[in-house]
């Protein structure tokens, strides 16, 4: 084995050790990006760090991306253990729950768009131009978070939905 094919040997491992505990969707183009990474930098120390940022922008896009076909194959299901019946709840409760749904899931983060795709699932009317004034009151006390136009439930928005359950 000449030198090029042992460093390219040396790689390859590297770049599977940084993948192996994606998920099997990622992998590929997880590996791709670190084999790159690693071949660009010539470093296989230095840059394992960079081919790693590179991988959780991979995954984030991936999940970002997935969310819509995601949603449109999400199995429909209005009881979730612990929590109030959904159709017992307010509308601004009603999209903290989904967001418990759909995090329990895999889908962490909805936009308003997403949102009113899902409640529509559920026969829910909540246009997406309604959600952001539903969900008023769950920022201000803490139950919601935004961050690139997509809301995720917080701890306290959690407890807050089990608290509901615990009255009924």
């Amino acid at each position: 084995m000449n030198d090029l094919e042992e460093e390219l040997k040396k790689v390859f491992i590297k770049a599977s050790k940084l993948v192996e505990e994606l998920p099997d969707g990622l992998k590929a183009a997880a590996f791709k990006i670190a084999v790159a990474k690693l071949l660009q930098t010539g470093s296989t120390e230095l840059s394992s760090n960079i081919a790693k940022l590179d991988i959780e922008t991979v995954k984030h896009q991936h999940l970002s991306n997935n969310s819509i076909s995601d949603l449109d194959s999400l199995e429909i299901e209005a009881n979730l253990k612990d929590f109030p019946k959904l159709y017992g709840l307010k509308k601004g409760q009603q999209i903290l729950w989904m967001l418990i749904y759909c995090g329990e899931k895999g889908i962490s983060e909805l936009s308003t768009s997403e949102i009113s795709r899902i409640a529509a699932k559920f026969k829910l009317d909540i246009p997406a131009k309604n959600v952001p004034a539903l969900s008023e009151t769950s920022f201000s006390k803490g139950y919601l978070a935004l961050k690139n136009g997509k809301m995720r439930i917080l701890q306290p928005g959690i407890e807050f939905l089990k608290a509901i359950n615990k009255s009924e």
